[in-house]
């Protein structure tokens, strides 16, 4: 087949969110789960196979652990080969690579085709942030933009926003080892919010008992980082990984008047993220203009 030299496209993972066939020239690769219940591992494609809800449940109810693994690097050099002679570009928008390997991984695929229009991107983005910002690409893809016009848009939106995680139970990220056995009995006895920011990593923030407390540090922190209360929000979202969406509606509500910016929907962390954070967490992203 010849290549379209009209054409680029986009491949995801499913920390995007996004779906394959759900945006048109993205494609999808999933992360995988793996659960281990009585010694006995069942592997699921996240986004596909199992849901956020099912492994928050499943962690509650304390029938079985999960952990998570990259795609190998055969599948991303068996979608790399489908997609090659059908488009003049690949943009490659993995997970960031302060959270996983992926990153890495995709670059020794993509030197499997030592083709400089393969390019893959760390932004330090997750979830519904990659999607909205795959759209815009995949939009300037439709309007042949060239591939300077789309990474420079990519560029030009990485530091204008940041966001904080708020945890109350840090089991899962000790058990991950994504943070200290020492400040998990710390934050458990004590029954602290624990302030985790997210800049392509987690970072250890701060510590609230009171939640009101903590959601404006969170607030604070934020427009340290993008100076949303003068340039003015572009737009909000908000991460959770509680299974009650009376709750979520609650914390919707509160944090759009803590911001003054309604914040029009929740999502669910990716099944990805959730199982290193648990339930009963959740975040609030904000984009400046």
């Amino acid at each position: 087949m010849n290549k379209n030299n009209n054409k680029a496209c986009i491949i995801v993972d499913s920390s995007s969110g996004i779906k394959n066939g759900e945006i048109k020239n993205v494609y999808m690769t999933p992360l995988h789960i793996i659960k281990n219940e009585n010694g006995v591992e069942t592997q699921y494609k996240d986004l596909i196979e199992i849901t956020t809800e099912e492994v928050v449940k499943i962690q509650q109810s304390k029938k079985a652990s999960f952990k998570s693994s990259q795609s190998s690097l055969g599948e991303m050099i068996n979608l790399l080969e489908e997609l090659r002679p059908k488009y003049q570009t690949i943009y490659i928008w993995p997970i960031s690579k302060g959270l996983s390997s992926s990153y890495n991984t995709w670059n020794m695929a993509k030197e499997e085709f030592q083709d400089n229009n393969i390019i893959v991107i760390d932004s330090g983005h997750i979830n519904i942030s990659i999607k909205n910002h795959v759209i815009q690409m995949a939009k300037m893809i439709e309007e042949n933009k060239t591939q300077e016009e789309i990474l420079k848009y990519v560029k030009d939106n990485e530091n204008n926003w940041a966001g904080v995680l708020v945890v109350n139970d840090l089991t899962e990220l000790k058990n991950g080892g994504r943070i200290s056995s020492f400040k998990a009995f710390f934050a458990k006895t004590l029954k602290l919010n624990i302030l985790i920011s997210y800049d392509g990593k987690l970072e250890f923030l701060d510590k609230e008992k009171d939640i009101d407390k903590a959601v404006d540090k969170v607030i604070n922190y934020i427009n340290e980082k993008t100076n949303f209360k003068q340039n003015g929000i572009k737009d909000s979202y908000i991460y959770t990984t509680y299974v009650d969406d009376e709750k979520n509606n609650q914390l919707m509500k509160m944090l759009s008047e803590k911001i003054n910016y309604p914040i029009k929907k929740w999502h669910y962390f990716p099944a990805v993220i959730a199982l290193h954070t648990g339930g009963g967490t959740f975040a609030l992203f904000i984009e400046s203009n």
